[in-house]
């Protein structure tokens, strides 16, 4: 895609070149106390790395906080995923600033100075706010693309990725009000790319002066042959024919090349129209503008200094005439020449949103030599075949779900690091889309997570050891980077299922959960392991409020194995939730004898005495208010499933359910509470024979859980219906018995299960 031009994938081959010095141009000493470039900048354009400037007028006057923030971090995000260092531009504290990180961007975008709040940032003021810092008045400000492109130019920055661009106003032979940038693109030896100019304002006087300064103005053909017209923002076709035209990002590189090696002065505009499926009418845009221009000559400016002819018209062509594209796609313009990535435009809805991690994975089955040991040695090297792969619990559930026919969106955050690189290619190559990844600068306290499991002869796992800290925030400050970088995500997709891992920290894991909830989601939890399976009932200060109970739960199903139940269950037993009274309330009403339920939990475990022994059923019962589904995996002993029934669940009066509903509420006075249904699934036979019967088949156990939670998450986000979980769980272990059988975290084969799917959702509900 066309985007890619400024991220670097097809500049890759002309990397040195494209980012090379002009003799005539010299950095400003590290000591100038009115500019900075950050490290990671500065070393990126040493090192010839493709570097995309920013602009951020449009996070401190576009957008609101904080739909700014996670716009901005969504952006950078784009730019890395695509192999690019993004650089964002602003004015902070009185020092214009190359490479913003997060933090600056926060302060940027949400501390006003007095009643006016950032400015916006041009050559011409540049001079003022630095002075002013002189004098203790440390401003703010978001630069436009005349002030981005002075500031990335004066950095060694070639590439500007921006949204619309300023012209020429209507009116201008009067007033003329010419925008600023324009005539920096005449002096300053820069590539914009660009969505064009805003419909309201006069195009072909724009191209004229574009012409008068030199500019090389460049429309990408997208797949058209022959002359092809100027875009104008939400419209492809704006009736005016652009100078030149490029087939492709090749092309536009070889043009920047040229241009910057000759060298010329003048800036070049590439302009990329919008896609086919988000483009407005020309005749509804043109319809929107001239009653908005009359009613502007009617009403007459507020403020002369700050009305710009067209300026009013903005908000009123971009709220007014989007209604039918929707705000997710104004957004998806704002930077449409960042990437080929879809992140901006994936702002659809999806079936399955899974938010967690997003790992390399390295598997490590040891291998003895001839007369060495059975098992692998402590405090010394071992003989082992490694292998690597993409993983991370998220990721795992996404990529079954996805190959299981849902629309998916994977959450998560990776490190520009080698680790983290090497994960988003494979992701591509996986065919799952990057929109949700957010992508952080390295450093000793962010690292791409990686999973390292050894596992025995038998490819059972031993131990494992995992880096997950990129997932966890500092409780403090955990509300203000879920709600920058997560919320609008979650509101966005509208998903059926939002799947959570608990590598999230406690208070970030509760508010996804809500976020989750409020967004008419139904939540799963994937606890991860013993240790962090505890963090959904933590009792942390940082937290909003109590974990919900049924029919209020925050959690709808929860997918642990048996340590992980376990540690759950005395999480909340040691946190006094199993002490709360609405915690009671429901129990009491799950109609449970006071004697126990032993007999029945034999006959719905197929009188299997050890699960029982070991308190299993028991401990998925007391954890029932909180989350009335789990599916507990258990290995060699398959699944067991333990759920609350609400009242008048067919299930209740179901002779072939029988045998499994453990309990019934018959007091009548239990509100929603119909009773417990217990099930327990023994491995299918294939898998039963992979496990039991040839140990040599099973190539890796990793991600074999996970791929069992993705098929869930697929089935349900398609049926609705949680009675269907009988056969979704059958059907997920076969796909987990499949994963079993390769090195792969999930196995790639797992979309044949698709037409069992079909079976599956097709067939009877409840069915037993």
């Amino acid at each position: 895609m066309r985007h890619m031009l400024v991220s670097g994938k097809q500049l890759s081959s002309r990397r040195k070149p494209f980012n090379a010095r002009p003799a005539r141009w010299r950095p400003l000493h590290t000591s100038n106390p009115f500019y900075k470039v950050s490290d990671e900048i500065q070393e990126a354009v040493d090192s010839h790395r493709p570097v995309v400037a920013l602009e951020t007028t449009i996070y401190t006057h576009g957008f609101p906080y904080p739909e700014n923030v996670a716009l901005a971090s969504r952006l950078e995000a784009i730019v890395r995923v695509n192999g690019g260092v993004p650089a964002t531009i602003g004015v902070l504290d009185g020092v214009a600033r190359v490479g913003l990180d997060a933090e600056d961007i926060i302060q940027l975008v949400s501390r006003a100075d007095g009643a006016a709040g950032p400015m916006k940032v041009s050559r011409r003021d540049l001079g003022y706010m630095c002075g002013l810092a002189v004098h203790g008045r440390r401003l703010n400000g978001g630069t436009t693309v005349a002030g981005t492109m002075l500031l990335a130019h004066l950095a060694g920055i070639k590439v500007l990725a921006t949204g619309g661009l300023g012209g020429v106003h209507r009116g201008a032979e009067l007033s003329l009000d010419v925008s600023a940038d324009l005539r920096e693109l005449g002096r300053t030896a820069l590539a914009v790319v660009s969505s064009g100019c805003k419909s309201f304002l006069c195009l072909p006087r724009t191209l004229e002066y574009l012409e008068t300064e030199g500019v090389g103005v460049l429309t990408f053909a997208d797949g058209r042959t022959g002359p092809v017209d100027f875009p104008a923002f939400w419209v492809r076709d704006s009736g005016f024919q652009s100078p030149a035209v490029v087939a492709d990002e090749a092309e536009a590189a070889a043009v920047i090349y040229a241009q910057l090696t000759l060298p010329l002065a003048s800036g070049l505009l590439f302009a990329s129209p919008i896609p086919r499926d988000a483009a407005l009418a020309e005749a509804d845009i043109k319809r929107a503008i001239d009653q908005a221009v009359d009613e502007s000559y009617r009403v007459g400016p507020p403020n002369g200094s700050r009305f710009h002819g067209g300026a009013h018209v903005d908000n009123t062509v971009v709220s007014g005439s989007t209604s039918g594209s929707g705000h997710a796609r104004h957004i998806g313009s704002a930077q449409p020449a960042a990437s080929g990535s879809s992140m901006p435009r994936g702002a659809g809805t999806v079936d399955v949103l899974v938010a967690g991690s997003l790992a390399v994975d390295v598997s490590c089955d040891y291998r003895p030599m001839p007369g060495g040991a059975a098992a692998p040695q402590l405090h010394t090297s071992n003989p082992a075949a490694i292998r690597c792969s993409l993983g991370g619990v998220a990721h795992n559930i996404a990529y079954a779900a996805q190959l299981l026919g849902a629309s998916v969106r994977l959450c998560s955050t990776v490190a520009d690091d080698l680790p983290g690189r090497h994960a988003l290619a494979m992701l591509r190559a996986e065919g799952l889309a990057a929109d949700g990844i957010h992508v952080t600068k390295a450093d000793d306290e962010s690292r791409t997570a990686q999973y390292v499991a050894l596992n025995d002869t038998s490819r059972e796992l031993v131990m494992a050891m995992a880096d997950m800290t990129i997932l966890e925030t500092d409780p403090a400050a955990a509300a203000s980077s879920f709600d920058a970088r997560w919320k609008m995500a979650v509101e966005r997709a509208q998903a059926t299922w939002l799947v959570l891992d608990a590598n999230w920290d406690a208070a970030s894991l509760r508010r996804w959960a809500l976020a989750g909830k409020a967004a008419g989601s139904n939540v799963m939890l994937e606890p991860v392991s013993a240790a962090k399976a505890t963090r959904i009932f933590s009792r942390s200060g940082h937290l909003m409020s109590p974990l919900g109970v049924f029919p209020r739960h925050d959690i709808d199903l929860a997918t642990p194995n048996a340590l992980e139940l376990s540690s759950m269950f005395h999480a909340a037993r040691d946190q006094q939730h199993l002490a709360r009274a609405d915690w009671w309330q429901v129990i009491n009403a799950l109609g449970i004898s006071d004697r126990g339920a032993r007999a029945q939990f034999l006959a719905a475990t197929h009188q299997h005495a050890s699960l029982v022994g070991r308190g299993l059923p028991q401990q998925s019962i007391q954890l029932l208010p909180f989350m009335p589904c789990i599916v507990t995996k258990l290995g060699r002993d398959g699944v067991l499933l333990t759920q609350l029934l609400r009242a008048g669940d067919r299930r209740l009066s179901s002779a072939d359910a029988a045998p499994y509903v453990v309990s019934r509420n018959n007091a009548g006075d239990g509100g929603e509470v119909g009773g417990v249904y217990m099930r327990l699934f023994p491995p299918p036979p294939p898998a039963e024979a992979v496990v039991q019967e040839d140990a040599a088949a099973v190539v890796s156990v990793n991600g074999a859980g996970d791929t069992l939670v993705g098929v869930m998450a697929a089935g349900l986000a398609r049926s609705g219906d949680m009675a269907r979980l009988d056969g979704l769980i059958q059907l997920a272990q076969k796909g987990s018995a499949l994963t079993l059988r390769t090195t792969r975290s999930v196995h790639p084969g797992l979309g044949r299960l698709r037409p069992e799917l079909d079976a599956v959702l097709a067939g009877p509900s409840g069915d037993c």
